[in-house]
């Protein structure tokens, strides 16, 4: 059995990476390219209302989808209850926005926005019709169809966008977001078949809700601190500076993204299977950790010294207000890694309501400063209100994990030390590099050059320190804690 869910889940991470990998390098080949072409102030259309969209379907997501993967043996009624209602919330929250896209407008006070969210809110239609039998690839695992199904929908976005922005503007992102969730549900019936049927018990419904309301808080607690923030600096700062913060984020934000859907969306199936075995839960806890710092420090520590660069150079130079968000925000990744472990041990062990609390502090003390910081510092105050909030919900994340599991600190200490010095010397290398050469080939050769750099210090100092980690699924396997230090 074990072999098998090694297999799976190894197989699982593959196909997540290589979605993800792929999805998000698209994603930051149409930044840099839109970058290019459009301005600030459009990149600040988009963003009102990529967040006002994005915040209405999360509070209309009572979280049916995750209550049916969670289900034991959910009987075909489940399904076409969960689809009928998502089917009725999508018409819902699309006839809701084009109703009321004028008053949203004039919450961000950019009238500009409303024909654009009106057309925007079709895509919520098409993501409700989604095949709900895609809850059974997720079930079983089967994470190459699924990587399918998104990848064709994001292929799709990125051509259509692309090819249509020098004349279309702003409005090229609106076809391409459209098109591409078109696409992508069309997909979903070709690898996930379904045979639709208009049924809604209320009694299915409630019982399916129970489990899914503990995701639809932690959910719109994330969404909360984002659409706070942009509208802060929106009504405050403009539609510009809005744009500037919103390509910063980002970029800054880009790296935990990849890393947590990956290995979160894998990590979530192994922790529930292992719930039971806590020494080796702890372990899987561990190893996941460790890697993920592996992976997401070096990235962090290059953003920040070479945030001017990727400014200036890359993006073009009405682009140089990033820097400080870039730089900010990269920091608040670094700090919030040991969280995006966390959220899916605490969903995975029966413990939801441990990741809704500490989205619930993190998105109140950016409620609580983004005011204040933004209207004395500006841009840069407006990402700094994150630093607070994710200090606070990372300490509180600490405490709560330490009650759920057991660790080798030692270990775990020495390893991201490791790390750290990894990348501290991989960073000193490009910040050399970069200050002798410039360009965009420059560029690529320095990251390449410090990501060498990276791996072979790291290489020498896991052998020298004896560290032995990150640990493969089949070590976690057939290994006691007692073999680590307890």
């Amino acid at each position: 059995m074990s072999d098998i869910l090694s297999g799976k889940f190894g197989h699982g991470v593959a196909w997540k990476g290589i979605e993800h990998l792929a999805g998000k390098t698209l994603l930051v080949v149409q930044l840099l390219v839109l970058a290019r072409i459009l301005l600030p102030d459009d990149f600040g259309l988009i963003a009102i209302a990529s967040v006002a969209v994005g915040i209405l379907s999360t509070i209309t997501d009572l979280g049916l989808i995750q209550a049916l993967i969670q289900k034991a043996n959910p009987g075909i009624n489940h399904y076409h209850c969960a689809w009928t209602f998502n089917v009725c919330r999508g018409l819902f929250v699309m006839i809701f926005i084009i109703a009321f896209a004028p008053f949203i407008a004039a919450l961000f006070t950019e009238p500009r926005v409303a024909d654009i969210l009106r057309v925007l809110s079709i895509r919520l239609l098409f993501e409700s019709f989604v095949s709900i039998k895609t809850v059974d690839l997720n079930r079983k695992l089967k994470f190459r169809s699924l990587a399918y199904i998104k990848l064709s929908g994001i292929i799709i976005e990125f051509i259509v966008t692309l090819s249509t922005a020098s004349f279309l503007g702003v409005w090229a992102f609106v076809a391409g977001n459209v098109l591409g969730t078109a696409v992508s549900a069309v997909m979903s019936y070709r690898l996930a078949p379904y045979l639709p049927q208009l049924i809604l018990n209320m009694d299915i419904v409630k019982s399916l809700i129970q489990y899914g309301r503990w995701i639809f808080l932690s959910g719109l607690n994330a969404v909360i601190g984002s659409f706070v923030i942009q509208l802060v600096i929106s009504r405050q700062l403009g539609t510009v500076d809005l744009g500037l913060y919103y390509l910063g984020a980002k970029l800054a934000f880009l790296p935990s993204e990849i890393a947590s859907v990956v290995v979160g969306g894998v990590s979530f199936p192994l922790f529930s299977r292992l719930q039971s075995k806590l020494h080796k839960l702890s372990l899987a806890f561990q190893s996941i950790l460790i890697g993920m710092a592996a992976f997401l420090l070096p990235i962090y520590f290059l953003l920040i010294a070479l945030a001017p660069t990727l400014a200036n150079d890359i993006l073009g130079p009405e682009w140089e207000g990033t820097v400080p968000i870039i730089r900010i925000l990269a920091v608040v990744g670094a700090i919030g890694i040991f969280g995006d472990v966390s959220v899916p041990a605490f969903k995975g062990t029966g413990h939801p309501y441990k990741a809704t609390v500490l989205e619930f502090i993190q998105s109140l003390l950016i409620i609580c400063f983004i005011w204040g910081l933004t209207d004395k510092f500006g841009l840069a105050g407006a990402a700094a209100a994150w630093v607070p909030a994710i200090i606070s919900s990372q300490l509180a994340c600490i405490i709560l994990i330490h009650k759920l599991l057991t660790f080798n600190w030692r270990i775990m200490i020495k390893s991201i030390a490791a790390i750290i010095m990894s990348s501290i010397s991989a960073t000193t290398s490009a910040i050399i590099i970069n200050d002798l050469i410039q360009g965009m080939t420059a560029f690529v050769a320095t990251i390449l050059f410090s990501v060498g750099v990276y791996y072979v210090m790291l290489l020498m100092l896991n052998r020298l320190l004896k560290l032995n980690y990150p640990l493969t699924l089949s070590q976690i396997q057939g290994t006691k804690i007692t073999d680590y230090g307890h």
